[in-house]
């Protein structure tokens, strides 16, 4: 998470960061805040795609256990005591 804090706080900052960006040429007019947000978002974005395919796999294998547990018999879930709701006291 530290080595994309930077890269986050370029996305949202509102100077200049290198002096080269205000002396090279534009080629679409964009200014050169912009540019660096758009520099920034395209490093960040690709960085977080690795830790949002890592928690996928995660989601999908503990939904993939959670599928093959074998399941309770009726006799330990579906008595009286366990179907009655909770008194309130």
């Amino acid at each position: 998470m530290t080595s994309r804090t930077p890269l986050g706080s370029q996305c949202r900052n509102q100077a200049k960061w290198y002096k080269y960006y205000t002396e090279v040429p534009r080629l679409w007019d964009i200014p050169p805040v912009r540019d660096q947000a758009i520099r920034g978002l395209i490093m960040w974005i690709p960085g977080s795609m690795m830790y949002l395919l890592f928690a996928l796999i995660f989601i999908a294998r503990y939904i993939q256990s959670e599928a093959d547990k074998p399941p309770l018999p009726e006799d330990e879930w579906a008595t009286v005591e366990n179907m009655a709701a909770p008194l309130s006291r």
